[in-house]
């Protein structure tokens, strides 16, 4: 497994943790609200399809971020016909414990790549 492969495999395993233990946040940004809407999504339905991601849903990363500590990875997911845009966070943001943070959920608004798959 390529060093790229092996950093994506952690990372997923590390958010699903944090979502099984309930440690997670869902920026309420309006465009991901509305997609949530569009795709006819609650909060339960995001959480269960963001543990169905894997390394073939890679996108890029890890990347900086202004507003989250931590690791911070892109990944997409075609969804009712549509590429949708998901960013994803690891991070200390309760300064207490880490957490998984969905940063972006929204319908891509460029084409994305999957170097993994």
């Amino acid at each position: 497994m390529s060093m790229k492969r092996f950093m994506v495999k952690s990372f997923l395993e590390e958010f699903c943790s944090h979502l099984e233990k309930a440690n997670f946040l869902f920026v309420k940004r309006k465009k991901n609200l509305q997609t949530l809407v569009t795709l006819g999504y609650n909060y339960k339905n995001l959480k269960d399809l963001l543990t169905t991601l894997t390394i073939e849903n890679y996108h890029s990363g890890p990347e900086e971020n202004d507003d989250y500590d931590g690791h911070i990875m892109v990944f997409g997911k075609r969804i009712n016909g549509n590429d949708v845009y998901i960013k994803l966070a690891n991070t200390d943001e309760t300064g207490i414990t880490e957490i998984a943070v969905c940063i972006s959920f929204h319908i891509a608004e460029f084409p994305l790549s999957y170097p993994l798959a």
